[in-house]
C-alpha cells in the first residue's frame, strides 16, 4: 500500500510539475488556483494512506533484516527438530510396548515373543 502511496505521490507531482511549466510558458496565472488544488489532493492523499498504513498489523508489508529472517529460520529449525524428536521417542515407546507389552513385562508381548 505504501509504494502505491508513493507512486501517486510521484503522478501528482509531476503533474503540478507540467502545469507550472505551463502557466509559466504561456504566462497564466490564471492556473495558480489548479496547482494549489493538486497540491492539496497530493498532501491529503499521503495524510490518509499514511493515517491507514500506521494501524496496519505488525509486519504487514515489512520488509524484514537479515538477522530477522536468519532468527526466524533457527527457531523453525528448532521447532522441527523438537517434533522429531517426539516422533522418534513416541515410535521407540510404541516398539517397546510392542515388544515387552504395554505394562514392561516381556511374557506379555501381544505377538508371543516372549522368552
Amino acid at each position: 500500500m505504501l509504494d502505491r502511496t508513493i507512486a501517486l505521490d510521484i503522478v501528482v507531482t509531476m503533474m503540478i510539475a507540467g502545469v507550472a511549466l505551463y502557466a509559466a510558458v504561456h504566462r497564466r496565472p490564471d492556473v495558480v488556483p489548479v496547482l494549489v488544488v493538486l497540491s492539496l489532493v497530493g498532501f491529503v492523499g499521503s495524510v490518509t494512506v499514511a493515517r491507514f498504513a500506521s494501524v496496519e498489523p505488525e509486519g504487514e508489508g515489512r520488509v524484514r533484516t537479515r538477522e530477522e529472517i536468519a532468527a526466524e529460520e533457527a527457531e523453525r529449525r528448532r521447532i522441527e527438530a523438537e517434533n522429531e524428536e517426539r516422533r522418534r521417542t513416541w515410535a521407540l515407546r510404541r516398539a517397546q510396548e510392542r515388544d515387552t507389552g504395554p505394562d514392561g513385562d516381556p511374557d506379555d508381548a501381544p505377538d508371543g515373543s516372549a522368552r
